[in-house]
């Protein structure tokens, strides 16, 4: 089930498939974006918050249930075979189960929060089903089919939000478009997938050999899980959940650079992976990744932090003013860990070192909580700005001294050119958006002021760095055109 890959394969896949799931990425968080939109306008941000502790809820089911397993097929080498698809997927199956009973059994009793977690939380069995299928194809680097998933699975999730809480379900509406979003998801997926629908099967022989890997790597998502999760828990006790609610739109606004950051770490692994088992010099690739990556983001972060003065009162309302402060720290955070984390990720994972990244997460765990709580009972939600900055200093000292001092690679000199160009871009397009005021007007001049400044500052500063995003994402839409 997984083909032989040459060096010139890989590069040509990674290449192909990040752009590709950037390009892709970014329809799919459009199509959130609208919808977040208009839910904001029609919930409170008390009801924002307590879909994102539904979320923490879910996410943490989907850790117990996980055992890393799926990671540690993505670095095996060699084919896999259907009935180790089926035993996985059995051994998953019976986790999940038992863990989305657990959490009825204990969230139901707690409240209206704590049902909503509970109904939430069974989506994960659904979603457990596509693991056969997404599984074989994202080690491949073959993302079309899961792609064009992830779309229809999102456009699923906010029509059938919007609606029911236009029919008056409320809160209760956006909980339930979960299950719903992951049934559809996995029936498309089983239906087109390389494997079809998989049955589950109980075969612990094929699961034990895959569960070293699996625990190791699930002590890195531990470790990130607490630090997430644990962080809207704190937030909620020491600001409430209006602050929750304030906190999940920035994260939202953040999450149009997030997918694109996301799509990377995807390709990164399983191409990392290849190439070790290759036995090819990942420097080369590696910078010129993390280059690519900072241009991209930059591009993003520009019009993100450049625009919040006018975008945050003309789509959300006064109600979520809260949030303009926070938006551009949060997209400078973004800016300076994003880059690295989606390429080195995976680079650390496929050579068996997920204990640096435990560590890291860790420690920008510890910073962001330490930074972020404290300020955010003395000036409010912008602390968490300021929390989520410090952390990103953090990965960016402990991910570029990992690389320089293991395998002599400097991944920051070539983020430098697109982060000093974002800086500029975003200065000026918040000028422009403080001056003109906080109007649509506003946000398409904050925009192309702001991205003006950035591909210039990007064709003085580094033009080679600039030229190669260009031709990469050319040649991209190149092959999208002549499939078409």
């Amino acid at each position: 089930m997984t083909t032989q890959l040459s060096y010139e394969d890989i590069s040509h896949r990674a290449t192909h498939s990040a752009v590709t799931i950037m390009l892709r990425g970014l329809a799919v968080r459009g199509v959130g974006f609208a919808g977040n939109v208009v839910l904001a306008r029609l919930l409170l941000p008390r009801d924002f918050g307590m879909v994102a502790l539904g979320m923490t809820i879910v996410n943490i089911g989907d850790f117990l249930s996980d055992g890393g397993i799926a990671s540690a097929l993505v670095r095996q080498e060699g084919r896999i075979e259907r009935r180790t698809l089926e035993a996985i997927l059995g051994f998953q199956l019976m986790l999940t189960i038992a863990v989305a009973a657990l959490v009825t059994a204990i969230g139901v009793p707690l409240g209206e929060a704590g049902a909503l977690g509970a109904l939430m939380v069974w989506s994960l069995v659904f979603d457990t089903g596509r693991m056969p299928n997404s599984i074989v194809l994202e080690r491949e680097m073959s993302y079309r089919l899961v792609l064009q998933t992830e779309i229809i699975e999102t456009i699923v999730w906010n029509v059938w939000a919007v609606v029911a809480v236009l029919l008056g379900a409320g809160v209760w509406g956006v909980a339930t478009a979960q299950p719903a979003r992951a049934g559809v998801a996995y029936v498309m997926l089983s239906m087109r997938g390389p494997n079809g629908f998989v049955r589950p099967r109980w075969d612990w022989s094929r699961v034990r050999p895959l569960l070293g890997f699996g625990l190791k790597f699930q002590g890195f998502s531990a470790v990130m899980l607490l630090r997430d999760q644990g962080l809207t828990v704190a937030i909620a006790a020491v600001g409430g959940l209006a602050a929750v609610g304030v906190w999940s739109i920035v994260y939202r606004l953040t999450l149009v650079v997030g997918v694109l950051l996301e799509s990377l770490w995807r390709v990164s692994f399983p191409a990392m992976a290849r190439l070790r088992e290759a036995g090819n010099a990942p420097g080369p690739i590696l910078t010129r990744s993390v280059s690519l990556a900072a241009v991209m983001v930059g591009l993003l972060v520009v019009p993100l932090g450049g625009t919040a003065r006018a975008l945050i009162p003309v789509l959300f309302g006064s109600t979520w003013n809260a949030a303009i402060d926070v938006v551009p720290l949060a997209a400078a955070a973004v800016l300076i860990t994003g880059p690295l984390t989606a390429v080195l990720v995976g680079y650390l994972l496929a050579h068996d070192r997920p204990g640096v990244l435990a560590r890291m997460s860790a420690l920008d765990g510890l910073t962001s909580a330490a930074v972020g709580l404290p300020l955010l009972a003395i000036v409010g939600v912008v602390g968490l700005g300021i929390g989520s900055l410090a952390s990103a200093l953090v990965d960016l000292v402990i991910l570029s001294w990992t690389l320089r001092t293991g395998w002599s690679i400097d991944v920051v000199r070539p983020m430098m050119p697109p982060v000093l160009a974002t800086l500029a871009g975003g200065f000026g397009g918040w000028i422009m958006a403080a001056t003109v005021g906080p109007n649509v007007l506003s946000i398409v001049m904050a925009i192309m002021f702001g991205e003006a400044i950035y591909v210039f500052c990007m064709c003085v500063i580094s033009p080679t760095a600039a030229a190669d995003a260009i031709g990469v994402v050319s040649r991209v839409q190149q092959r999208f055109a002549h499939a078409s």
